[in-house]
């Protein structure tokens, strides 16, 4: 999933008429930006040089 069917359900939790649908969207929405850190990493990976990468993923704490 992407940034806009993100963008989709962020609005869709709030006109959520009930729990139930309110709660379906975030769980969604959890799902959609788990991996949104990793793609970020990977792509960073193939761009940026080596030596580099440790400077622009920043440190793990």
């Amino acid at each position: 999933m992407d940034g806009a069917s993100s963008f989709v359900l962020v609005l869709l939790k709030a006109v959520s008429p009930s729990w139930t649908p309110l709660l379906v969207a975030r769980a969604l929405l959890g799902v959609t930006l788990a991996g949104l850190p990793a793609v970020a990493m990977t792509y960073l990976s193939e761009e940026v040089h080596r030596e580099s990468l440790v400077f622009a993923m920043g440190p793990a704490t």
